[in-house]
């Protein structure tokens, strides 16, 4: 997304408010910086760093936009701007995730220690960082945060075994049914064999193009989403935009699980 459209989302987010806003024990500021370091450590203990756009601060946390998902407790280090000087170390955890549009996440993190909010950025006249006594941390959190525990099956085909390895792992860590197709041949059986939610494979799989590989997915019988991972290089039929989602292969992991977690959300919500 381009800046203009990222302060756009951001526009509308600060003139949304949601239910549990009023137990924040500390006021958000507007703070609005684009391309913040953050070093993120996962469940399994890999480590990733990411560039994000900060939307707002309080003396106890942050809140960012990513272009993918981040677990919850997921500790992270955040090199945060000051107004003077070089950027400030800060620790925390993950305390919210949630999918916005177009692979943009909203992610609360929680700080280890308070800061002094006024090192990095200018404070309005008669601020106050407390909006009521001290109360439990969970009240940082956002109320839409995704499930901690998925439900669903899906179909993950590569021919590079270490391609989807990891996404394989988280998302049976998440509690999903996940069953390996080393081959196309292969994941074609298993659809004609069981009905998966969800199928996630290589975009160029066995060096097809992205349109053969869907047609064989859509004739051995599944109707669902595709999540294609790579280089869609010859592009979709118009009649697949819908039901497709196509990653790259940065972040391939935190994009898949964002954009499952999102689907079952809203197929909970239609029931």
């Amino acid at each position: 997304m381009s800046t203009a459209h990222v302060n756009r989302l951001l526009d509308r987010l600060d003139c949304t408010s949601w239910d549990g806003e009023e137990r924040r024990a500390h006021v958000r500021v507007p703070y609005r910086r684009d391309g913040v370091a953050m070093r993120v450590v996962h469940r399994m203990s890999d480590q990733s760093k990411v560039l994000v756009q900060t939307r707002n601060l309080s003396c106890g946390g942050i809140c960012v936009l990513h272009r993918g998902f981040i677990h919850e407790k997921s500790r992270c280090v955040i090199s945060l701007p000051r107004k003077e000087g070089e950027p400030t170390l800060v620790t925390g955890t993950v305390v919210s995730c949630r999918y916005l549009v177009k692979l943009i996440h909203e992610v609360g993190v929680r700080f280890d220690e308070k800061i002094e909010i006024e090192d990095f950025l200018d404070l309005p006249v008669g601020f106050s960082e407390s909006k009521r006594p001290e109360v439990a941390e969970s009240v940082e959190e956002a109320p839409t945060a995704p499930e901690k525990d998925l439900s669903g099956r899906v179909l993950c085909m590569s021919n590079e075994a270490n391609r989807l390895g990891e996404a394989v792992g988280r998302m049976r860590e998440e509690g999903l049914d996940v069953q390996d197709a080393p081959f196309l041949g292969a994941g074609a059986d298993f659809l004609k064999q069981r009905r998966f939610d969800f199928v996630v494979c290589d975009a160029g799989m066995e060096g097809l193009g992205s349109r053969d590989v869907i047609r064989t997915i859509r004739r051995a019988g599944h109707a669902g989403l595709v999540i294609l991972v790579g280089d869609a290089r010859d592009g979709l039929d118009a009649s697949e935009r819908t039901r497709t989602a196509v990653v790259g292969l940065d972040n391939s992991t935190t994009s898949v699980l964002g954009i499952i977690s999102h689907e079952l959300r809203q197929r909970s919500r239609k029931q």
